[in-house]
């Protein structure tokens, strides 16, 4: 058994440069980046599109890179870790071709959406997942320095 779940997360960009971030509707109420696991038989990017659907309410993306290395994070301790420890994440980075629609989308996971830059992003705590976001962050503007908006 694979000890960390496998898992797609989007760094997605609209035409400014700025990050989409969504915020839990459950008890968490936490900011996020749209992720979710892999399925069985899915590659990583029908994953992507599967999820942003079910999350976002649109799947019109244009994927602009994917990052070779996935990321871990481990799960806190109070999270139920009897199948994984964490979750192993492929990031992405995408630009958004249409609107978001939280009303519309297949999931009830998000229940607000907002648009930050880069500098404000670093500067917020996602609890368990911040070192993850913002290592995969550092890469993505090592190299795409100029798509993001500071």
């Amino acid at each position: 058994m694979d000890k960390y779940r496998q898992n797609v997360a989007a760094f997605i960009i609209g035409q400014t440069g700025l990050i989409l971030l969504c915020r839990r509707a459950d008890k968490f109420r936490t900011w996020q980046l749209p992720q979710g696991g892999i399925d069985e038989r899915e590659s990583p990017s029908e994953a992507l599109h599967r999820e942003l659907l079910e999350e976002i309410g649109t799947n019109d993306i244009e994927i602009v890179h994917q990052l070779e290395d996935s990321i871990r994070y481990d799960w806190p301790k109070e999270l139920d870790r009897s199948k994984y420890l964490g979750q192993e994440q492929s990031y992405f980075l995408v630009r958004l071709n249409a609107e978001i629609d939280l009303e519309n989308a297949s999931s009830d996971e998000f229940d607000k959406a907002k648009w930050i830059g880069a500098s404000e992003f670093k500067k917020l705590d996602y609890g368990f997942k911040t070192q993850a976001y913002l290592q995969a962050l550092e890469k993505l503007m090592l190299l795409f320095p100029n798509l993001f908006a500071k």
